[in-house]
């Protein structure tokens, strides 16, 4: 359990990431310590020289030092503030680990509009499985959308439950 947690932390951080790192950025980290608490993304003007602020990482993790939250804002110029905009919740559970964004609610002053959850588990061959939920609003409970199945000993098979396709890699 605690490899499949590392992979995934690992595989969501470079995802959630990777589309702002190229050189028409910039980035201010605050640090606690060892641990990154927050993260500022600038993109940079066009002869650069001038940076304008874009996005806010907030961190939040728990005891044990595993992150529970990442939460972003975007910048506001007309505010000239940070405006809350979702959050990234993880949750390490005794069989799986969940990933679940929520929006913020401006009238409820919280991340309470849920949106998307991925809970990633290993199943009794050893093979990691990811499902992909979405919130159904109207009936206020998780529809299942996407589930993948990954394997070292296979070739990576993906089933998209909405257009019934299989795709092997």
């Amino acid at each position: 359990m605690e490899i499949i947690k590392i992979t995934i932390m690992t595989i969501f951080l470079n995802m959630s990431n990777s589309f702002v790192q190229d050189t028409n950025y910039a980035y201010n980290y605050e640090l606690s310590g060892d641990v990154v608490t927050s993260k500022i993304v600038y993109s940079k003007s066009d002869n650069k020289l001038y940076l304008s602020p874009k996005f806010k990482y907030n961190y939040t993790y728990d005891c044990d030092g595993y992150l529970t939250r990442k939460e972003i804002l975007q910048w506001s110029p007309d505010e000239y503030k940070w405006v809350k905009s979702y959050c990234l919740n993880y949750t390490p559970l005794f069989s799986e680990y969940r990933i679940e964004l929520a929006l913020w609610d401006e009238k409820e002053g919280d991340y309470s509009k849920l949106k998307e959850r991925y809970s990633f588990f290993e199943t009794t061959e050893g093979e990691l499985s990811v499902h992909h939920y979405k919130w159904n609003i109207r009936n206020c409970h998780w529809v299942l959308k996407n589930d993948i199945t990954m394997s070292n000993n296979y070739p990576l098979l993906t089933a998209n439950r909405e257009t019934q396709q299989v795709v092997i890699f």
